[in-house]
């Protein structure tokens, strides 16, 4: 069918089912719907002519431990504008998108997000 095709090729993940409706549902932040009407379709989040677009709007989570090592520009050692602190060594906090209070999450173009490098295969993120 043309769904596992799509799959096959790359060009999209496994779908998952929405447990309370038994169909397949994409949310998105309000402002991308009403800045880019063509995402309110599926014609808008499909095929290739759309990676580009897909991937420049939809970064990748960073997870905490990742941010302080990567991206914070003063490792966490103080408040950052995302970060109070860095994530204890002896918990799961490093892991963590999101603590309430500590660290607001971030999102980041990854070489995943890269159509020059990638054209083929490059891709925003969803998550569930």
């Amino acid at each position: 069918n043309d769904l596992r095709k799509l799959q096959d090729e790359g060009i999209i993940s496994q779908p998952r089912l929405d447990a309370n409706h038994d169909q397949y549902r994409w949310y998105m932040p309000k402002i991308y719907a009403e800045k880019h009407l063509s995402l309110l379709t599926h014609y808008g989040l499909s095929g290739n002519s759309t990676r580009p677009k897909l991937a420049e709007l939809f970064k990748r989570p960073t997870n905490w431990a990742t941010y302080c090592r990567d991206v914070s520009p003063n490792a966490c050692e103080g408040y950052d504008g995302v970060a109070v602190r860095k994530p204890h060594n002896d918990s799961a906090e490093g892991g963590k998108y999101f603590l309430d209070g500590l660290y607001d999450g971030y999102f980041r173009a990854t070489e995943k997000n890269n159509c020059t490098a990638n054209p083929g295969t490059c891709a925003g993120h969803i998550t569930n």
